[in-house]
């Protein structure tokens, strides 16, 4: 027999022998007398006078609550001097013509309470005084101000008679009272009535024992769900630390494999950048082989001087003094995005091409105009859209490759960004 059935068992036998219990129990039971029955009732105190209407002090509340309501009310149209005067005339009723005729509806209250209901009266009657005046056709913010303090003092004297007026706690009962027949009066406990007893006693303590045992099974059974769920919990907990582990040891080689990754990268720009400035040289050279077949025609005296460009890597001043004569200062023109010439020679750029040679056979380059910073805003300021560096700081300016430019209309267009390294 499982639990639930055993506990449905032991309820059903202690319903059936309570009933049981019951039934003999009225069958030997005299039908109590109730022995205060003609006594008068305890509450007469609080009736009025049989020819006087007693004091509503709840409905008399109600329509203060509403004249204030009324009165504070914003909606529009607004209420009427009218309107409030009706709810005043009501609570008026409910608590008497004038001060004694409240006293005497209210006989047997205590006299804090008559007290405090003749002080709601007393201002009740004025506001009803303010309201019935001729002058008086709206409620406006004077009259809201001399009825308002009015009717919250006569709301506050209200709940405080209520207050008052509330009867105590009746007493409970007695055992003179109680509707059960005394032992005493039966000549002390039968043998059936032992029995009763006993068996009461007994279905009490069954019951308890297995609602004891129902407890108990379903703790054992709720502690072995919880070591259950702990022990997957902890199985589920060891994986993930494992799977972090592993996953640890994954971003440790993905970190290494982007380390030689970007390694590589550093080489292959490094000789790319070697390869292009090997492009240029030779471009370069080119390019004096056909200004040289070009003039051969003429005297050694017309040649042009040559241009004898130092190699990279090199310090901006070194450069710009052996270049001057091949440079011209040329500033940003953002609104078109090319480098255009600065004749008032204010630009940060020196353009490094020979005026002698046409634009397509040489190559252009644009280099600091700047030698020296002092500080690193200065390299993002002016040439970060130029040049590439490591570390800018504050120092000396070397040109490890220069900025290619091309010839566009209007100006020079970055072609290839160049290397700056601060020493």
């Amino acid at each position: 027999m499982t639990m639930r059935r055993l506990l449905q068992t032991v309820l059903v036998t202690v319903v059936l022998g309570a009933g049981g219990c019951s039934f003999f129990q009225s069958s030997n039971s005299n039908t109590p007398t109730n022995k205060n029955a003609n006594s008068p009732s305890r509450s007469s105190a609080n009736t009025a006078a049989p020819n006087n209407k007693p004091v509503n002090w709840d409905a008399a509340d109600r329509h203060v609550q509403d004249a204030i309501d009324k009165v504070l009310s914003q909606k529009h149209p607004t209420y009427t001097p009218k309107d409030v005067a009706a709810d005043v005339k009501e609570a008026m009723r409910e608590l008497g013509k004038d001060e004694e005729d409240l006293k005497a509806r209210c006989e047997g209250c205590q006299d804090k309470t008559i007290i405090a209901g003749q002080q709601a009266l007393v201002s009740l009657t004025e506001v009803q005084k303010i309201l019935q005046s001729p002058s008086v056709t709206e409620l406006n913010s004077q009259i809201k101000g001399q009825v308002g303090p009015q009717l919250t003092n006569a709301n506050l004297k209200l709940q405080e008679a209520m207050r008052s007026n509330t009867p105590p706690a009746s007493p409970s009962p007695t055992a003179s009272d109680s509707p059960l027949i005394k032992l005493e009066d039966k000549g002390g406990y039968g043998i059936w009535d032992t029995f009763i007893l006993a068996l009461e006693v007994a279905g009490g303590v069954l019951l308890l024992s297995f609602i004891v045992m129902g407890l108990l099974h379903l703790r054992n059974k709720s502690w072995n769900k919880l070591e259950t769920h702990l022990g997957k919990l902890a199985a589920q907990v060891a994986t993930s630390r494992e799977g972090q582990k592993e996953l640890a040891e994954r971003l440790s080689s993905i970190g290494s494999a982007q380390n030689d990754t970007n390694s590589r990268l550093q080489d292959v720009h490094t000789e790319v950048r070697s390869l292009a400035r090997m492009l240029r040289e030779s471009a370069s050279d080119r390019g004096d082989r056909r200004r040289l077949s070009a003039v051969q025609g003429y005297s050694q005296i017309d040649q042009p001087a040559q241009k004898e460009e130092p190699e990279f890597p090199v310090s901006a001043v070194d450069y710009l003094g052996k270049m001057t004569r091949f440079a011209n200062v040329v500033r940003p023109d953002f609104q078109n995005g090319i480098l255009v010439n600065d004749p008032d020679g204010h630009g940060e750029l020196m353009l490094i091409r020979d005026s002698r040679v046409p634009d397509d056979t040489q190559p252009l380059f644009v280099v600091p105009r700047t030698t020296q910073f002092l500080t690193k805003q200065d390299f993002y300021t002016y040439y970060e859209k130029y040049y590439d560096c490591v570390r800018p700081s504050a120092g000396d300016v070397w040109i490890i490759d220069p900025a290619v430019v091309e010839k566009v209309s209007g100006g020079w267009q970055l072609r290839e960004k160049g290397v700056l390294e601060i020493r």
